[in-house]
């Protein structure tokens, strides 16, 4: 009983260290709930007890044993919800702000469409990024990690023109 209370504890320090802005009521009441373990019962199994003491005391150990076991399973099983939920949530930002920077790329090249830049290169960069990026804006199956990578370079480049053109 022991052995699975100090498990559970383990995994409720490691797997329920979560951000709470994911969670949404419903899976905020659930991760409360898991979070919260129960004390283990006191029993005592000296040898002045009878047998149907001993009997009892070692039903309950059991019974609260099992009942650890199934908690850290439904904590097993949130910890996989809501690892899926912030992959879900991370995507779903990154895609926006994908298409917001892509918004904003457009727009600064028709702010410096005639403008000199002290590094001429750097709109044509831009444009490239740009049209690189334009079919993973608002594609459902667009690989994460690419959709971030492309986002960050586009700020990075957007900074770079506003920079170089005095804006």
């Amino acid at each position: 009983m022991n052995r699975n209370r100090e498990r559970l504890e383990g995994l409720v320090a490691v797997d329920l260290n979560v951000d709470g802005s994911v969670l949404d009521g419903k899976r905020a009441g659930r991760y409360e709930s898991l979070r919260t373990i129960r004390r283990a019962p006191s029993i005592q199994c000296d040898a002045t007890l009878r047998n149907r003491q001993l009997e009892s005391n070692t039903a309950k150990a059991r019974k609260q044993a099992s009942a650890y076991v199934e908690q850290s399973k439904r904590v097993a099983a949130f910890r996989k919800e809501y690892d899926k939920t912030r992959s879900e949530k991370s995507r779903r930002d990154d895609m926006t702000r994908l298409s917001s920077d892509l918004r904003a790329a457009r727009d600064l090249l028709d702010r410096t469409a005639g403008m000199e830049l002290s590094v001429p290169y750097l709109r044509s960069r831009l444009a490239d990024t740009v049209e690189q990026a334009e079919p993973f804006d608002g594609a459902d199956d667009a690989d994460h990690r690419r959709v971030s990578a492309l986002a960050d370079t586009l700020e990075d480049l957007m900074n770079q023109v506003r920079e170089n053109a005095g804006l």
